[in-house]
């Protein structure tokens, strides 16, 4: 089989394995797939893939290992330079509301957590509360920017954390603005 005709027949199994297993197509564009492309090119004929335990138990815990290792260097830079806390709230097809915390400094912007806010009320005394427990987690010392949706309960909360910590720099966002920001593959 010549090379192009099994280019085709590769990139037609891919395919097929995308629609089968409702993977977005955007995928495509994040470098981890191309670099799983280029290794099992490398590899060669043979390869078995992963098992379903592998996937689930080896490989997963390995994976959460090496984020955790990620996260500690991104702490690093956070106490030497400091940083910014970014949210973002969002409604799910399912009406849930969720808030998306990521930090951000010159080592790049990582993910930090997310929360079910459905029950939550949304008082600003209660997102001041949220914020005020990230700020913690991430070190309060670290924190020197706070960016939040532009809702009202968003901004008087941010009078709360200005209260707390004069020298935070509080930014509330419009939500689109916030989005295109943080970007995406």
């Amino acid at each position: 089989m010549m090379k192009k005709e099994l280019r085709e027949d590769v990139c037609m199994q891919i395919a097929r394995f995308f629609y089968t297993s409702a993977i977005p197509f955007n995928c495509v564009k994040n470098p981890e797939f191309v670099k799983m492309c280029q290794l099992i090119g490398k590899y060669g004929i043979g390869l078995n893939p992963p098992s379903y335990y592998e996937i689930r138990e080896k490989y997963l815990k390995k994976e959460v290992d090496n984020t955790m290792s990620l996260l500690e260097e991104h702490k690093v830079e956070w106490r030497k330079s400091g940083c910014s806390i970014m949210s973002d709230v969002w409604t799910n097809k399912k009406k849930r509301s969720l808030c998306n915390f990521l930090v951000n400094s010159p080592n790049g912007t990582i993910f930090f957590t997310s929360l079910d806010t459905s029950d939550i009320s949304k008082t600003a005394d209660k997102v001041f509360v949220m914020l005020d427990d990230i700020m913690e987690q991430v070190g309060e010392e670290n924190v020197v920017q706070v960016v939040t949706d532009n809702a009202a309960n968003y901004k008087a909360a941010n009078d709360h954390v200005n209260a707390k910590k004069e020298e935070v720099i509080l930014d509330s966002l419009c939500s689109s603005l916030h989005r295109s920001y943080v970007g995406g593959f």
